[in-house]
Protein backbone atom coordinates (compact mmCIF):
# COMPACT_ATOMS: atom_id res chain seq x y z
CA UNK A 1 0.00 0.00 0.00
CA UNK A 2 2.90 2.46 0.90
CA UNK A 3 4.47 1.73 -2.02
CA UNK A 4 1.56 3.01 -4.17
CA UNK A 5 1.15 5.80 -2.17
CA UNK A 6 4.86 6.97 -2.79
CA UNK A 7 4.33 6.49 -6.62
CA UNK A 8 0.76 8.72 -6.52
CA UNK A 9 2.51 11.74 -4.81
CA UNK A 10 5.04 14.19 -6.07
CA UNK A 11 8.05 13.60 -3.64
CA UNK A 12 10.06 15.93 -6.28
CA UNK A 13 12.93 17.60 -4.01
CA UNK A 14 12.00 15.53 -1.37
CA UNK A 15 14.69 13.11 -1.73
CA UNK A 16 15.03 9.34 -1.42
CA UNK A 17 11.66 8.90 0.13
CA UNK A 18 12.95 5.39 1.44
CA UNK A 19 15.52 7.40 3.36
CA UNK A 20 13.16 10.38 4.34
CA UNK A 21 10.44 7.97 6.05
CA UNK A 22 10.65 5.39 8.36
CA UNK A 23 8.02 2.91 7.80
CA UNK A 24 6.60 0.03 10.38
CA UNK A 25 3.62 -1.64 10.14
CA UNK A 26 1.65 -3.69 13.25
CA UNK A 27 0.34 -7.07 12.23
CA UNK A 28 -2.29 -9.15 13.91
CA UNK A 29 -0.06 -12.27 13.31
CA UNK A 30 3.60 -10.53 13.51
CA UNK A 31 3.02 -7.71 15.73
CA UNK A 32 5.39 -4.54 15.12
CA UNK A 33 8.03 -4.77 12.22
CA UNK A 34 9.83 -2.37 10.21
CA UNK A 35 8.43 -2.03 6.40
CA UNK A 36 11.59 -4.00 5.59
CA UNK A 37 10.68 -6.66 7.37
CA UNK A 38 9.55 -9.88 4.76
CA UNK A 39 7.22 -11.90 6.71
CA UNK A 40 4.92 -14.84 5.02
CA UNK A 41 1.17 -14.73 4.27
CA UNK A 42 -1.56 -15.22 7.27
CA UNK A 43 -4.63 -14.64 7.42
CA UNK A 44 -5.35 -13.39 10.97
CA UNK A 45 -7.59 -10.01 11.74
CA UNK A 46 -7.04 -8.03 14.76
CA UNK A 47 -9.32 -9.28 17.23
CA UNK A 48 -9.80 -7.24 21.06
CA UNK A 49 -8.19 -10.19 22.18
CA UNK A 50 -4.91 -9.73 19.98
CA UNK A 51 -4.82 -6.36 20.41
CA UNK A 52 -4.68 -6.81 24.47
CA UNK A 53 -2.58 -9.25 24.23
CA UNK A 54 0.18 -7.35 22.08
CA UNK A 55 -0.43 -4.49 24.48
CA UNK A 56 0.23 -6.83 27.30
CA UNK A 57 3.36 -8.31 25.85
CA UNK A 58 4.97 -4.19 25.71
CA UNK A 59 8.51 -4.00 23.75
CA UNK A 60 9.50 -7.12 24.88
CA UNK A 61 7.44 -9.81 23.57
CA UNK A 62 8.28 -11.78 20.31
CA UNK A 63 5.82 -12.26 18.07
CA UNK A 64 4.66 -14.32 16.33
CA UNK A 65 3.44 -15.69 19.63
CA UNK A 66 4.52 -19.86 20.21
CA UNK A 67 2.13 -21.91 19.09
CA UNK A 68 3.57 -24.38 21.59
CA UNK A 69 5.11 -24.25 24.78
CA UNK A 70 7.87 -27.11 23.71
CA UNK A 71 10.58 -24.83 22.69
CA UNK A 72 13.30 -23.92 24.63
CA UNK A 73 13.84 -20.38 23.65
CA UNK A 74 11.44 -17.94 22.42
CA UNK A 75 10.93 -17.30 18.12
CA UNK A 76 9.86 -14.35 16.66
CA UNK A 77 10.74 -10.74 16.75
CA UNK A 78 9.92 -7.95 19.20
CA UNK A 79 8.98 -4.42 18.58
CA UNK A 80 12.05 -3.15 20.70
CA UNK A 81 14.59 -4.70 18.16
CA UNK A 82 12.64 -2.60 15.21
CA UNK A 83 12.32 0.84 17.13
CA UNK A 84 15.81 0.86 17.99
CA UNK A 85 17.27 -0.38 14.58
CA UNK A 86 14.92 2.40 12.67
CA UNK A 87 15.92 5.14 14.96
CA UNK A 88 20.16 4.40 15.09
CA UNK A 89 18.83 2.95 18.81
CA UNK A 90 17.32 6.30 20.23
CA UNK A 91 20.15 8.52 18.83
CA UNK A 92 17.58 9.57 15.54
CA UNK A 93 14.11 9.34 17.67
CA UNK A 94 10.69 10.06 15.81
CA UNK A 95 9.56 13.65 15.84
CA UNK A 96 6.35 13.69 14.01
CA UNK A 97 4.55 9.86 13.52
CA UNK A 98 1.31 8.88 11.51
CA UNK A 99 -0.59 6.38 12.36
CA UNK A 100 -2.62 4.79 9.88
CA UNK A 101 -5.64 2.11 10.74
CA UNK A 102 -8.71 0.58 11.83
CA UNK A 103 -9.58 1.22 15.22
CA UNK A 104 -8.09 -1.32 17.34
CA UNK A 105 -4.80 -0.97 15.56
CA UNK A 106 -4.99 2.49 16.67
CA UNK A 107 -5.21 1.54 20.02
CA UNK A 108 -2.39 -0.84 19.86
CA UNK A 109 -0.25 1.94 18.12
CA UNK A 110 -0.71 4.78 20.26
CA UNK A 111 0.34 2.31 22.73
CA UNK A 112 3.78 1.28 21.38
CA UNK A 113 4.61 4.71 20.97
CA UNK A 114 3.70 6.11 24.46
CA UNK A 115 5.96 3.15 25.37
CA UNK A 116 8.41 4.77 22.84
CA UNK A 117 8.46 7.70 23.95
CA UNK A 118 8.86 5.88 27.47
CA UNK A 119 12.58 4.65 25.61
CA UNK A 120 13.46 8.00 23.81
CA UNK A 121 12.59 6.31 20.34
CA UNK A 122 9.82 8.86 19.88
CA UNK A 123 10.32 12.41 21.56
CA UNK A 124 8.07 13.41 24.21
CA UNK A 125 6.80 16.38 21.53
CA UNK A 126 6.32 14.33 18.83
CA UNK A 127 3.47 15.36 16.86
CA UNK A 128 0.84 12.02 16.26
CA UNK A 129 -1.06 12.53 13.28
CA UNK A 130 -3.53 9.51 13.37
CA UNK A 131 -5.77 8.35 10.73
CA UNK A 132 -8.57 5.94 10.59
CA UNK A 133 -11.27 5.72 7.81
CA UNK A 134 -12.00 4.11 4.77
CA UNK A 135 -9.25 2.98 3.00
CA UNK A 136 -9.15 4.86 0.09
CA UNK A 137 -9.62 7.53 2.38
CA UNK A 138 -7.04 6.53 4.53
CA UNK A 139 -4.55 6.20 1.34
CA UNK A 140 -5.40 9.67 0.22
CA UNK A 141 -4.80 10.98 3.65
CA UNK A 142 -1.96 9.70 4.33
CA UNK A 143 -0.60 11.11 1.03
CA UNK A 144 -1.83 14.58 2.26
CA UNK A 145 0.29 14.06 5.46
CA UNK A 146 3.44 12.68 3.13
CA UNK A 147 3.69 15.81 1.60
CA UNK A 148 2.90 18.10 4.08
CA UNK A 149 6.18 17.40 5.33
CA UNK A 150 8.61 20.38 6.30
CA UNK A 151 12.59 19.37 6.35
CA UNK A 152 14.30 21.07 8.62
CA UNK A 153 16.82 23.98 8.01
CA UNK A 154 19.59 21.64 6.25
CA UNK A 155 16.94 20.57 4.04
CA UNK A 156 17.25 16.63 4.89
CA UNK A 157 15.97 14.72 7.98
CA UNK A 158 19.21 13.82 9.54
CA UNK A 159 17.88 15.66 12.80
CA UNK A 160 14.85 13.19 13.16
CA UNK A 161 12.06 13.58 10.57
CA UNK A 162 9.04 11.56 10.00
CA UNK A 163 8.12 8.66 10.45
Amino acid sequence: MLQRIFDSIDLAGFGDADKLFRVAFLSAEYGFREATTTIKNYDRRMMPEIAAAVKAGGLATRWPAPRTQQRAMASGEHPSMHIASMTEHGRQPFVDVCLVGGALYLDVMQHFVDLFQEDDFVTGSAAITKICAPIGIMRQQMALWLTSYSRNADGDASAGGRR
